[in-house]
């Protein structure tokens, strides 16, 4: 169970619907088009504060374990997709 779960929240029918239907549309499970939401709402009501704070864990997170991507790889394989290619999001790496 994902330990980051938030006050046990439940939306009401008629915007669970709504998030259904186009999660269906773009492909995502609700759940990653909920975070998607939020995080866009959260982007704009942060205070710069609260922003550098947020950047300042998730800095200090980067610290304690390095792995992740060059902007290289990420080019790469965004150029893949765009060229129809269904290729495999590359493996993160120290």
């Amino acid at each position: 169970m994902n330990k980051h779960v938030v006050h046990g929240h439940v939306v009401e029918p008629d915007l669970e619907r709504r998030l259904d239907r186009v999660a269906e549309r773009m492909s995502l499970s609700t759940t990653e088009l909920v975070n998607m939401a939020v995080d866009f709402f959260l982007e704009r009501a942060e205070t710069p504060e609260e922003e550098l704070a947020s950047l300042e864990e998730e800095r200090a997170e980067y610290e304690k374990n390095p792995v992740h991507l060059t902007n290289d790889e990420m080019k790469e394989w965004l150029e893949r997709l765009a060229n129809g290619e269904d290729a495999p999001m590359p493996k993160p790496h120290l």
